[in-house]
């Protein structure tokens, strides 16, 4: 089947995800509130400040609530402010910047309080303080972490020469266990912070700069964001990597965040765009795609992202010096069966029980779970000669139906787990797409052969074959919720209603999009029907009128699945 959007499942999971897009407008836009890129944004233990460092040298306070800047510390630094972070009571703000110096302020007084000059020969490139608020640890650009004590602003401890390039995340663990630092060079060191010697060492792939740093909320994962575009995910102890998110982003992963209520990861990317995941069943929830666009738009790219104390917002700064606040109120996914299928999953059906969940694979097995425990009830193995493309099921779960690329069609007593018949050479061409009319009376099938085959579920007989040589090929077909209508997607980016009975065209929507139509499906009460395309758009009708309502674009790279 063509690529663009594949099947009927995936474009009304699209088209939900597009509808409730108007859930996620940033609650706030701040336009290039800096004069060059944000560098770091923080919020504050209470959630009453925004922070924002900037290229510009300066940083700036706004308040959460009202939206408005309500501090400015002009000229800050003497160059760029690389890192910011906030004591635990939220009292003071520590930067770090590249003329090689950290400051100290109050953010009750808005004064500076510290500055420690010069404290290395070198740029401060990352800073975290511990979760006692005694020690403040420094990622400097020559590859060395210093650590000052809080109570009396002296140097603690000086980790010389641990990475061969500059430390882009430093993290000092509960009970300042661990201290964990990220560099450029590729690795991860983690440190016995009370012995300070060195207990283990990650090394990304191809030396893949690490560019951030998270740690889980129990703090026994690490999350690590790199230049190569991966999120990769490591257990502490073992140093085995046990989770890997590919393919999400289109360039460097710059920032992340974990919510403080452990359940979401937030990461950031230089292809502007800001992706959510479920930490814990590792499912990515909502990407809010190319946010920012491009260096010389309104927006850059993502630099960096928080996530606010409550855990129901994002900040993220940019790289030509705006800021957005995001809902991170997402659409969840209940649950994640992760590698259902060994290979591509090319159609999913679900029980009118909302009982079981089937799905068909390109390697000609068909599973079934159950959704109550998520565990694998049964599988068939080998059905087809060719992959599955296709599945349907009666409105009453006795029967499901599978059709293949071998141009055959079977049919299943759902409840035995027992093959009951088989069409062989149903077609002549592939099986693109199968349904069942609401009354079980027929299994209607259409093909790569240009044809509609019905099927008499009873009699297991063909009792009518729909041809047009002058059509093209057939792609998706649904039936309306009453039965009256066959509806069918065509390569030719058309769609056209038939009439059940009389088997006569009803209606033709001639081209209406600029790709093969792949996939149609229609509403529960019949009222809308919603059409997907190899030229990555949806487009919702009204069935009645015939009018298009909604055009939804570039869906495919706004959702990542």
């Amino acid at each position: 089947m063509p690529e663009g959007v594949r099947s009927v499942e995936k474009l009304l999971e699209i088209y939900e995800n597009e509808r409730r897009k108007k859930n996620f407008v940033p609650l706030k836009d701040f336009k290039r509130i800096h004069e060059d890129g944000i560098t770091s944004v923080v919020v504050t233990p209470d959630g009453r400040y925004i922070l924002t460092g900037s290229k510009d040298k300066s940083i700036k306070i706004f308040d959460f609530e009202t939206k408005q800047e309500i501090h400015h510390f002009e000229n800050a630094h003497e160059d760029t402010v690389n890192t910011m972070c906030v004591s635990p009571d939220g009292k003071l703000l520590f930067s770090g910047s590249d003329d090689e110096s950290i400051k100290v302020f109050n953010l009750e007084t808005k004064q500076q309080v510290y500055h420690f000059q010069k404290i290395h020969d070198g740029g401060i490139i990352s800073l975290s303080v511990s979760r006692d608020g005694r020690y403040l640890c420094s990622g400097l650009k020559d590859g060395s972490v210093k650590i000052i004590d809080l109570q009396n602003y002296q140097l603690f401890y000086h980790f010389q020469e641990i990475h061969q390039r500059s430390i882009n995340s430093v993290i000092l663990t509960k009970n300042n266990k661990y201290l964990i630092t990220g560099s450029d060079d590729g690795s991860i060191a983690i440190f016995d912070f009370q012995t300070k010697e060195e207990c283990r060492r990650f090394k990304m792939h191809k030396l893949s700069p690490v560019l951030c740093i998270v740690t889980s909320p129990d703090e026994k994962l690490i999350i690590v964001g790199s230049e190569d575009s991966f999120i990769r995910i490591f257990n502490i102890e073992t140093q085995e990597q046990v989770h890997k998110f590919q393919g999400i982003h289109e360039s460097q992963v710059t920032t992340l965040a974990m919510s403080p209520d452990g359940k979401y990861l937030v990461s950031g990317s230089q292809d502007c765009s800001v992706q959510i995941f479920d930490f814990e069943t590792r499912v990515p929830l909502y990407h809010y795609q190319k946010l920012e666009k491009g260096r010389g738009s309104i927006y850059g790219w993502i630099q960096a992202v928080t996530v606010t104390p409550d855990s129901k917002f994002i900040v993220t700064g940019s790289e030509n010096g705006s800021m957005r606040i995001l809902n991170l109120d997402v659409p969840k996914r209940s649950h994640a069966i992760l590698d259902a299928q060994e290979d591509e999953i090319y159609s999913v059906v679900i029980t009118s029980d909302k009982n079981f969940v089937i799905s068909a694979s390109r390697n000609r097995a068909i599973k079934m779970f159950d959704l109550k425990t998520y565990q694998q009830v049964h599988e068939f193995k080998d059905v087809h000669e060719d992959e599955i493309n296709t599945l349907a099921l009666t409105s009453d779960d006795s029967l499901l139906i599978s059709g293949s690329s071998d141009k055959s069609l079977k049919i299943f007593d759902l409840s035995k787990k027992k093959e009951i018949h088989h069409f062989k050479s149903a077609h002549q061409g592939s099986i693109n797409s199968i349904t069942v009319t609401p009354d079980n009376k027929y299994l209607i099938s259409s093909s790569w052969d240009k044809t509609f085959k019905f099927f008499d579920l009873d009699s297991k007989q063909e009792v009518y074959h729909l041809q047009n040589p002058q059509d093209d090929v057939i792609y998706s077909i649904t039936v309306t919720p009453n039965g009256s209508q066959l509806v069918a997607a065509y390569r030719n980016k058309s769609v056209k209603t038939f009439d059940i009975q009389t088997k006569q065209l009803v209606h033709q929507f001639e081209k209406i999009h600029k790709g093969a139509i792949t996939c149609v499906t229609l509403t529960n009460d019949g009222k809308c029907m919603i059409t997907g395309s190899d030229d990555c758009t949806i487009k919702v009708f009204d069935f009645e009128t015939k009018q298009e309502i909604h055009h939804f674009t570039d869906t495919t790279e706004g959702l990542k699945l």
